[in-house]
């Protein structure tokens, strides 16, 4: 296997990841957005006062949520560092 096609397979596992936790996260993250919009607006099953401090915490931890499963499919996509060589070529 050649480094091209380990990069590529490096790609689409991390692809895959991504999707996948996606998927994992969608319905935590979808509620959390509830929770947010219920906070700011005050409304959900019935109105009152509004909590705009919550709803800044429950949309930051939506965000979180979906930022997590990118950020493993970025973290499994990522080509390995290379050593950098002498300018005068390798060492014998």
């Amino acid at each position: 296997m050649d480094a091209r096609t380990a990069a590529r397979r490096r790609r689409a596992l991390g692809v895959l990841v991504a999707v996948v936790g996606l998927l994992v996260v969608a319905v935590p993250a979808f509620w959390c957005l509830v929770f947010a919009y219920s906070s700011f607006s005050g409304c959900f099953l019935g109105c009152g006062p509004s909590d705009p401090a919550n709803g800044v915490l429950w949309g930051g931890s939506a965000v979180l949520l979906l930022g997590a499963a990118v950020l493993a499919g970025r973290v499994v996509a990522r080509t390995p560092r290379r050593r950098a060589e002498p300018p005068d070529g390798p060492r014998p």
